[in-house]
């Protein structure tokens, strides 16, 4: 004979799983939801894109040429400059002329040797100033080690319970053929 506790207890259960699957067909609404306004999303940007596609291109044609235009006159007259200046302000904004630098590595491999180099001539020569050092462990070699190797090396492999909450999918052939037989 079932007890009156046992048969709260098992009620309890039933409403839960009952939520459980409430919960889930919500869930599975709202994503698909989610996923037709992303379509819809998407469809509109297509859309907005290609109506101005065309005037964006010549706007950014014309900014371009305007640019040119606008340092080539500036170049061509120092005079608008004040002594010392590389700026010329007029009522829409400024010119200005900067020297700007970078710096070009044609061969890395060769550059880095130099400077190792360079370090074992010369001690007041920090190398290690000049070079980027990046080392981390490699997770996908290590994978290949029992863990009493990985421990040994400071490395502990972590088991986890990862739960995923996925919408139910319509199955297109399955649905027809069902609705079918029928």
């Amino acid at each position: 004979m079932i007890s009156n506790t046992e048969s709260v207890a098992g009620a309890a259960i039933d409403q839960s799983f009952a939520r459980l699957v409430e919960r889930q067909q919500e869930f599975t609404d709202v994503t698909l939801a989610l996923e037709k306004l992303e379509v819809k999303m998407s469809d509109d940007a297509l859309k907005a894109a290609g109506k101005y596609a065309t005037e964006y291109v010549v706007l950014q044609e014309r900014l371009a040429k305007l640019d040119g235009e606008i340092a080539a006159l500036f170049l061509s007259h120092p005079e608008w400059r004040e002594k010392d200046q590389k700026t010329v302000k007029t009522p829409y904004g400024s010119v200005e002329q900067r020297k700007a630098t970078k710096l070009e590595v044609n061969n890395e491999a060769l550059t880095v040797a130099l400077i190792k180099a360079r370090g074992i001539e010369d001690p007041k020569f920090n190398a290690a100033l000049f070079l980027h050092v990046e080392e981390s462990p490699n997770l996908e070699a290590l994978e290949g080690l029992d863990d009493t190797q990985l421990l040994k090396l400071g490395v502990a492999r972590k088991t986890n319970e990862k739960i995923t909450v996925k919408p139910a999918k319509v199955e297109a052939a399955k649905a027809v053929k069902a609705a079918k037989s029928t």
